[in-house]
């Protein structure tokens, strides 16, 4: 793997983050004792760490359900004992490198803190809190040839005027941050007997972190609601999930269907170099969209109400009656953004983000969406190629958790968008019986006499033909 140039620095981010060497201050006192030898195998270990981390994140549903896994089943605690074991590891192979040095006394522990803090800048504060830092970190890893996979690996804190120094910086930093990756990914896969991509450490498994869903698991937190009232303030920024004011929950809800494992599709097991349960999708690399949003997380107002399997009668194509579930995001997005001109704006790497959030729509994971919607992967008015949104696709299997979230977030998109059979979200939530997604929807602006096209009836009249009557007394009560 050829080593990147170095890239922009960046601002830190905790403000509790140890202090790392400022602009303009080198480690070329320290770097000068560096055993050169191990470069070479660093760079080659890390090589073959990326390789096995990146086939594997783009096959499957890899990707969505290590976001969950990391995002859900792992809490706070557990995540920072996990990369602190990880990062005390990493820290003794580079000690190794500096074995002269330090015997000799020119390299203190202080020097190798600061050649660490310089490599892995964002360990502590970055990694801690939600994960969601780490995770942008895998996700960047996972798109070689991009601008985001570069800067992700040039991020150092560091400068030198010496050219073989800033080369070895550059692969101490490649080396450290792709083995942790590659490191706490394959204790994932370990959980759910997966092969590793990279074998070269000592797996994390029996580290003291419990398994998905034990005892030692994050438990669901938050409040529960109403159906979640209301969108976001103005300004386009979006409602924090659970709640109908924009205020943090106290706790990330788990999202409906997880179980001890990460589920994958229907077997609840994932795949380790095919497609399995993701069938007509594609993947492969790209880069990321830059900028964020500001959204809501996902929130508990309908947590309770369950959020099984995918609705009952819901077709994959129109979610009418009599059929099956139907796969959402089976199928990749195709279709221009709002503000894009063609298509072929859409890159591959938005794509793979876009069927990881369809998916996720589909299989209820509310914290990985929200994850992928606040990094600006991927859009609230994104379309699979039967031109459903996520809110279409999360009504279609009956995730009354991702619907209320998105709904919190309404004023980001249209509720009331057809997809190619010409029903809106309301015309399948009135198809498939289901009161409380009809109260929602209705509650958040959608129209109830909106007409499909194809069949020319609106969702109050599919009420009314299939005469459920908790569905009908929904329609009453706020239907003027």
């Amino acid at each position: 793997m050829a080593t990147p140039s170095v890239g922009p620095k960046y601002a830190a981010v905790g403000q509790d983050r140890p202090v790392t060497p400022a602009r303009g201050h080198n480690l070329d006192d320290v770097l000068v004792h560096l055993d050169v030898t191990f470069v070479s195998d660093w760079l080659q270990r890390a090589n073959t760490a990326i390789v096995g981390l990146q086939d594997w994140w783009v096959a499957g549903s890899n990707a969505m359900n290590f976001s969950h896994f990391w995002l859900e089943e792992l809490a706070d605690d557990k995540r920072g004992q996990l990369l602190e074991l990880e990062y005390e590891l990493l820290r003794e192979e580079i000690r190794l490198a500096f074995q002269a040095g330090m015997e000799s006394g020119r390299v203190t522990e202080a020097n190798l803190s600061k050649l660490m803090r310089a490599a892995l800048r964002e360990y502590p504060a970055q990694f801690g809190g939600d994960g969601t830092a780490f995770l942008d970190i895998v996700w960047g890893l996972s798109r070689e040839k991009t601008v985001e996979f570069k800067e992700v690996l040039s991020n150092i804190n560091c400068s030198t005027k010496n050219t073989q120094y800033a080369q070895w910086l550059l692969a101490t930093r490649s080396f450290t941050l792709i083995l942790m990756v590659s490191s706490i990914t394959n204790f994932y896969r370990k959980l759910v007997d997966l092969p590793p991509s990279e074998p070269a450490r000592p797996s994390t498994a029996d580290r003291g972190v419990g398994r998905p869903g034990t005892s030692t698991a994050r438990t669901a937190g938050g409040s529960s609601g109403a159906g979640g009232a209301g969108g976001a303030g103005g300004g386009g920024a979006v409602a924090r999930p659970g709640t109908s004011s924009g205020r943090p929950l106290s706790g990330r809800p788990r999202t409906s269907g997880s179980g001890g494992r990460p589920s994958s599709g229907s077997s609840g097991r994932i795949g380790s170099g095919s497609s399995a349960g993701r069938p007509g999708t594609s993947r492969s690399g790209g880069g990321t969209r830059p900028g964020t949003s500001r959204l809501a997380r996902p929130g508990t107002s309908a947590a309770a109400a369950g959020g099984g399997g995918a609705a009952a009668g819901a077709s994959a194509e129109d979610g009418s009656r009599g059929g099956g579930g139907g796969t959402a995001g089976s199928n990749r997005m195709h279709q221009a953004r709002p503000g894009t001109a063609l298509a072929a704006a859409i890159t591959e790497a938005d794509r793979e983000a876009i069927d990881e959030a369809f998916y996720a729509a589909k299989e209820g994971q509310a914290a990985v969406l929200y994850y992928l919607l606040s990094r600006n992967r991927v859009h609230f008015a994104d379309m699979d190629d039967e031109g459903r949104t996520l809110l279409l696709v999360a009504v279609s299997s009956e995730r009354l958790q991702v619907v209320a979230f998105l709904l919190e977030n309404a004023d980001q998109f249209e509720v009331n968008v057809k997809a190619k059979s010409g029903n809106t979200a309301l015309h399948i939530a009135a198809s498939n019986g289901s009161a409380e997604l009809v109260e929602m929807l209705l509650n958040h602006g959608a129209d109830p006499a909106a007409v499909n096209p194809v069949s020319g009836v609106t969702p109050k009249e599919l009420a009314e033909v299939f005469a459920e009557e908790a569905v009908l007394k929904a329609f009453a009560r706020i239907v003027v």
